[in-house]
């Protein structure tokens, strides 16, 4: 799994489709301003429910992130997440 940072010269490789994806409000406190986004490549796509309970123990126990989304581009797949800067939240809509 890899992760891209605001600025990284590798967010340039990413499939034009993921760059633009934003997170738009956090459903725990409302906030709407900005986010930093977290971007995760997978190489693996989970292809039943235990795959998928392990992604989210892995995004849980590693990287302590409860919600995230899940977003199929033209070369990989990704996970994204981000964080609420008012009240930390993780739970956090995105324009999908």
């Amino acid at each position: 799994m890899r992760t891209w940072s605001k600025g990284s010269e590798e967010i340039n490789k990413l499939d034009d489709e993921i760059k633009s994806l934003l997170p738009i409000v956090c459903t725990n406190c409302d906030y709407r301003d900005n986010f930093n986004r977290r971007i995760f490549s997978i190489n693996l796509e989970p292809e039943n429910k235990l795959d998928e309970i392990q992604v989210k123990e892995i995004m849980n126990r590693k990287l302590k992130v409860m919600h995230f989304g899940t977003f199929v581009g033209e070369k990989e797949q990704y996970l994204t997440a981000a964080k609420c800067p008012k009240c930390n939240s993780d739970d956090v809509f995105w324009d999908y």
